[in-house]
């Protein structure tokens, strides 16, 4: 069986296709009008600075009513001054529990459902930090929180039946399986990259399970390419500094995102999009062997949640 790739060699293969050089010999360009995101009412996550900063931007010049979900600690210089349409800040702890419900009452208190949902807050942590709940905090924040979320805005009709989700995910997804021991790691045995990885290749599973044909609500998971960001900046300092020329702007970053809230184009089960097309979900023999089914893991995620959010 084919062995998954050293870091290195990964790196070497992708270098031209996820950096700002594969956007522009793709033709891209960041300029596109998007008359359909006028009017629609979108929520995304992680939207102080950064990636989520530039879709929440993007939205808004096109005419949606942006809400934008971070931590006060992680906004840009400029935080308030977003440059463009309609945007509502919510500052909002999504790392606990009370965070998404306090997120969740304050969205009931507004007029009408959401059109869509971006799930871009993310961290990939060097070392092991659990929450006042004693839950991880990358598998929390990547995976279990993002996917509470998106049950309770639907069970509780707060987005649209018809409505769209985008997970934010990574390229790092194709150097690993399915596996549930990957996802939630120990303190004694945390590998933040394994666990990054892993987290962002079950949003893969997550997005094929909220596809409904009948409702036409279509869900997505994306991978933004390499992004010069602060927190690519913190997390990855070696990558960040060797890479720093050739990193995607934010604004690149967004692109898919922009496109897939604009476009909606059918969903292809087991993809990740990537520039504006639905790429394979796998591109490594070995993570094709699922070491956990999709219904184990989903069945996982929803015992975690229940645990978390008891009384909530």
């Amino acid at each position: 069986m084919a062995k998954t790739p050293s870091q290195n060699a990964f790196f070497a293969r992708y270098f031209l296709s996820f950096s700002a050089i594969g956007f522009r010999i793709r033709g891209l360009r960041t300029n596109k009008p998007y008359p359909e995101l006028h009017g629609q009412r979108i929520l995304i996550t992680g939207a102080s600075a950064g990636l989520g900063r530039a879709i929440a931007m993007g939205c808004a010049k096109r005419g949606a009513e942006v809400i934008a979900v971070g931590l006060e600690t992680e906004r840009d210089d400029n935080p308030t001054d977003f440059g463009a349409g309609s945007i509502t800040e919510i500052v909002c702890d999504l790392s606990e529990p009370e965070g998404i419900e306090e997120l969740l009452a304050e969205l009931g208190k507004r007029d009408g459902p959401l059109d869509a949902l971006v799930n871009n807050v993310g961290v990939l942590r060097g070392r092991y930090r659990a929450n006042r709940r004693g839950r991880e905090l990358s598998y929390a924040i990547n995976l279990l929180y993002p996917y509470q979320l998106t049950e309770q805005l639907q069970s509780r009709q707060l987005l649209k039946g018809s409505g769209t989700i985008i997970n934010m995910a990574s390229g790092g997804l194709y150097t690993v399986p399915k596996s549930l021991a990957a996802l939630e790691q120990s303190r004694e045995s945390f590998d933040g990259v394994s666990a990054y990885a892993s987290q962002k290749r079950i949003l893969i599973s997550l997005s094929d399970a909220w596809n409904d044909s009948a409702s036409q609500r279509r869900a997505y998971t994306m991978h933004p390419g390499w992004v010069a960001t602060e927190g690519v900046r913190r997390s990855m300092p070696e990558f960040s500094k060797v890479m720093k020329s050739v990193l995607r702007s934010p604004t690149m970053g967004a692109d898919t995102a922009l496109w897939l809230l604009a476009s909606r184009p059918q969903p292809t089960p087991g993809a990740l999009w990537f520039d504006r097309k639905a790429r394979p979900g796998h591109v490594y023999a070995q993570t094709r062997v699922d070491v956990n089914s999709d219904t184990e893991i989903l069945a996982r995620l929803a015992e975690d949640a229940d645990r978390d959010f008891a009384g909530g």
